[in-house]
């Protein structure tokens, strides 16, 4: 029975492993006024919110799911990222699920989740 169980343990990670996995996507708003965030998917409705000061969104996708997220700011056009800015992003850091993309006016940048969580206790 031990070795059945060991057999099934294994098949199921081999099956998990052989899945897309599923990539966070952690945006905070680190302007000092409300932001709007759409994205557009691949398959299903875009999606579109509102960030306060502060607040973060997260997007949990399969990898190259989203094809494009915009970010305004006051009814402008403040950042667009496509499909290939956003895999840029993710490869540039070693762990994607372990880091907070801040947006700010002069671009988006990488917060640790150390630097994340100083920033809300701050707020």
């Amino acid at each position: 029975m031990n070795n059945m169980r060991h057999v099934l343990v294994v098949v199921v990670l081999v099956v998990l492993a052989a899945c897309d996995p599923a990539y966070p996507l952690f945006l905070r708003n680190g302007l000092a006024t409300p932001i709007t965030v759409r994205a557009t998917f691949e398959e299903g409705a875009p999606s579109e919110g509102v960030l306060r000061p502060g607040e973060r969104l997260t997007f949990l996708h399969p990898k190259g799911e989203i094809k494009y997220i915009v970010i305004l700011s006051e009814g402008q056009k403040l950042h667009e990222l496509d499909k290939k800015a956003l895999l840029d992003m993710r490869n540039s850091i070693p762990n994607p699920r372990l880091v907070t993309w801040n947006i700010q006016s002069d671009g988006i940048k990488p917060l640790s989740q150390l630097e994340a969580e100083k920033l809300e206790k701050s707020h």
